[in-house]
């Protein structure tokens, strides 16, 4: 187990959120509820909108202190799956959910949280396994628990839920990704975080996810009353390709071995130009740049990253199969790099959606809608201030742990984060045709890229 470090005792001594919630749907007294979340990091955003959720149905916070007095156990528990392994706190969860309370856990794809909340649960009977097949839309299992919700914003989630008595939430691929199951007199439901958290960093944000989590604090202890329905999945669309513009780079198909795997070929909305200055600036690396080649295969990335590319590059052009998202995935935590550089006019915004399929494993989104402004590079662990000038509206970066390096006012408009053993930087590509300074910003990424390699 990893040890959590966050200084929290756990409900039983009261230091924690603990709310008095008004359910509408059952006629009896309100419930005692706690949320036990950490109050930074990806976690902390869907604390404050459980909380602000919580409220607008007329919930009562009440202090450390209120909660130390009370008598009553609590009816049901939101916590994640660092709390769930802390020194007893497992022994106690299940002894709440077997004498009628409801867990709700959330749970991160990364492999050390799927270990941790194995840790809870396979002595409980349910288990997650690491799955590169769960991707897509997501889609709920028709029951209260989703009825009336739109299926919440969420990239490849990459695990899938089997147990005993197992009930169903939602499925990506098909996977079971989300599901609860009865234990004793009440429930465990688990939802992966990135169903919730997604949503959140979207603009405006979609809280389909979040309004899961609210009713799932309520039908926890219920899970017996729950009858859902699977309806079977659509078949998968195949991936649309555009005619590749020719380039001047080699095409290679799987040997991408000490090189720079270049996969941006579009002809319109001046890619051809931003191309240029992109390979231009790949040039000074010393390391070769091979364009991929992306005709006849539903797959090209899958077998292209079997290399480990020293550098992995991104345009938004085309759609990316569920298996090149996974393997991507695979490829950053491993420590890979990946530089995205998203572009895009209005008749072809699809493009950019197509890439937050990509970009969503890694906490980050690009939409269509910066301001025009003053860009500014920013203050950052790679960069110094510096103004840049006039720009053209274009690409905003998104993501609740990005490090952003250039922006115009509030807008991000390069960005770089982490991901677990790998680096991921992000970037505007209009600017590279108009602005020096701004590919100095590109230079600077790079090199941050490609350090140590």
């Amino acid at each position: 187990m990893v040890q959590n470090r966050r200084g929290r005792i756990g409900w039983q001594v009261g230091v924690v959120i603990i709310a008095v919630l008004a359910v509408t749907i059952r006629a009896t007294a309100a419930e005692i509820v706690v949320v036990d979340l950490p109050s930074y990091g990806r976690l902390a955003k869907v604390a404050d909108n459980l909380t602000e959720e919580l409220e607008s149905r007329g919930v009562e916070l009440l202090s450390a202190e209120e909660a130390a007095a009370l008598e009553t156990r609590p009816s049901a528990v939101v916590t994640d799956d660092d709390h769930a392994t802390e020194e007893g706190q497992a022994q106690m969860l299940e002894e709440l959910v077997r004498e009628g309370g409801g867990l709700v856990l959330l749970v991160g794809r990364s492999r050390r949280h799927v270990e941790q909340a194995n840790e809870f649960l396979k002595p409980r009977a349910m288990e997650i396994a690491a799955d590169p097949e769960a991707r897509g839309p997501v889609r709920w299992i028709d029951s209260p628990l989703t009825t009336g919700l739109q299926p919440p914003v969420s990239g490849s989630l990459r695990m899938s839920i089997s147990g005993a008595r197992l009930m169903p939430v939602a499925r990506q691929g098909g996977r079971v990704v989300s599901a609860g199951r009865a234990l004793g007199e009440g429930g465990i439901i688990v939802i992966p975080t990135e169903m919730i958290q997604e949503g959140l960093q979207q603009h405006p944000p979609d809280k389909n996810g979040l309004r899961l989590l609210v009713r799932a604090v309520s039908w926890a202890s219920r899970l017996e009353e729950l009858k859902p329905a699977a309806p079977a999945p659509p078949p998968r669309p195949r991936p649309k390709l555009p005619t590749p513009a020719e380039t001047r780079l080699p095409l290679e198909s799987t040997d991408f071995t000490e090189a720079i795997l270049y996969d941006s070929r579009a002809p319109k909305d001046n890619w051809p130009q931003i191309n240029a200055w992109a390979q231009d600036i790949l040039s000074h690396t010393g390391l070769p740049v091979k364009a991929l080649r992306v005709e006849g295969t539903d797959n090209p990335l899958v077998a292209a990253l079997l290399s480990n590319p020293e550098l992995v590059v991104l345009g938004t052009w085309r759609q990316f199969s569920e298996q090149e998202i996974g393997a991507l995935g695979h490829y950053v935590a491993a420590g890979g790099r990946l530089l995205v550089i998203a572009h895009a006019y209005s008749p072809r915004q699809i493009n950019l959606v197509y890439m937050n399929a990509v970009l969503s494993q890694f906490g980050v989104l690009v939409r269509l809608n910066r301001r025009g402004g003053i860009g500014e590079v920013v203050d950052s662990s790679i960069t110094e201030a510096e103004e840049l000038g006039q720009m053209r509206g274009g690409v905003r970066i998104y993501g609740s742990d990005i490090e952003p390096v250039a922006v115009v006012g509030e807008h991000v408009m390069a960005a770089i984060t982490t991901y677990e053993h790998g680096q991921v930087a992000v970037l505007d590509g209009g600017p590279l045709l108009t602005d020096d300074r701004y590919r100095d910003v590109f230079h600077t990424c790079l090199d941050w890229l490609t350090q140590g390699r």
